[in-house]
């Protein structure tokens, strides 16, 4: 068992990460700067003042409003701090305090970041992306971990298969049924707004909605936690508060202008940032995560679409990013286990 206090401060470096995370979640997509200005009120533009920026306690004591003008606070903030300190405990609980586990932790926020900006904005910021691809190559260096020509080949693998994919998809569209993407794109616009309106959505988007789809998290943590020990219950909370986080931000999402996002690249079965953001998991997992992250994504994507059209019945078309980030968190986890036991099934081993 890692030392309380080595948690408690992997706990404290998680919030502080959680909060810049939000930052960079709220400015990159809309071509801001995380330096400047500094953090203020999106409603009456009034400085945040510092004792209002505690992660997760200053949103709680203002009981998620504007401390001037009283305009709301979205849950995902202190969602996305607490998946931060979950992260960080998690990544210290299985790897201790090393260098390996702070890539991990690393990985893991920024696949968050990815999921929330794709959500909210179906846009992947290249920070993110390509930055977090530099990053992974650059760790791949250090001792322990994953080599280098693995994060490389992963880079190779995970941009270009991705764009071929794209690429291919796009040509065999384009001459199949000439002016679909475009009748997508107009779908999706129309799906958003129908969405919006939904009565199940309509009650998300308030905050006591909001709140009370935390209440069912509550039991799944307490028993996964009895079940696994600490490990589990701080994978439990981190799972939960950043797929709360992503909900939150893909239903406030619903409420701005439907055709202000861009799911897709003009003419484009995949959006760049898609493309872009296999370099990062392929730098990350290797060339095998890399195929592993795609078809799980693949997978969770389609049963997504599947939900939404049969109990919203709109067409519009969703993030892939977020299934993207869902499919590298499972790999980095798991990804070795997944792939023996699917060479063991098909007889190659």
């Amino acid at each position: 068992m890692t030392d309380p206090v080595v948690l408690a401060l992997a706990g404290l470096v998680g919030l502080a990460l959680g909060s810049f995370l939000n930052v960079c979640v709220a400015r990159w997509p809309r071509g801001g700067s995380v330096v400047r200005p500094r953090s203020a009120c999106p409603a009456c533009s009034a400085p945040i003042r510092w004792y209002d920026q505690i992660p997760v306690v200053s949103w709680s004591l203002l009981r998620g409003r504007c401390r001037k003008c009283g305009a709301r606070v979205s849950l995902s903030y202190p969602l996305v701090e607490t998946a931060g300190a979950a992260i960080c405990v998690l990544v210290v609980l299985t790897g201790g305090v090393s260098l390996e586990a702070a890539a991990a932790a690393f990985f893991l926020l920024v696949l968050l970041g990815v999921a929330l900006t794709d959500a909210r904005f179906y846009l992947i910021p290249d920070q993110f992306s390509l930055g977090g691809a530099a990053v992974g190559l650059a760790l791949s260096l250090a001792p322990g971990g994953i080599a280098p020509g693995s994060a490389t080949t992963g880079v190779a693998v995970g941009f270009g298969g991705m764009w071929l994919v794209g690429a291919a998809g796009t040509w065999v569209l384009a001459r199949a049924r000439p002016g679909r993407l475009e009748e997508a794109g107009r779908e999706h616009a129309q799906g958003r707004r129908q969405t919006r309106d939904a009565r199940g959505v309509r009650v998300l988007a308030r905050p006591r909605g909001q709140l009370a789809a935390l209440l069912p998290t509550l039991p799944v943590m307490a028993l996964v936690g009895w079940w696994f020990g600490p490990v589990g219950v701080a994978a439990a909370v981190a799972a939960c508060a950043a797929g709360l986080a992503v909900l939150v931000a893909w239903v406030e999402g619903l409420g701005e202008d439907a055709d202000s996002t861009a799911p897709l690249t003009p003419g484009a079965v995949l959006g760049g940032g898609d493309v872009k953001m296999m370099a990062l998991v392929g730098a990350f997992t290797g060339p095998w995560g890399a195929v592993l992250t795609v078809f799980l994504a693949a997978f969770a994507g389609l049963l997504a679409y599947l939900k939404l059209r049969l109990l919203l019945g709109t067409r519009h078309l969703v993030p892939l990013g977020v299934f993207l980030a869902v499919g590298a968190a499972i790999t980095l986890w798991w990804g070795d286990v997944v792939l023996a036991w699917y060479l063991r099934l098909s007889g190659l081993t």
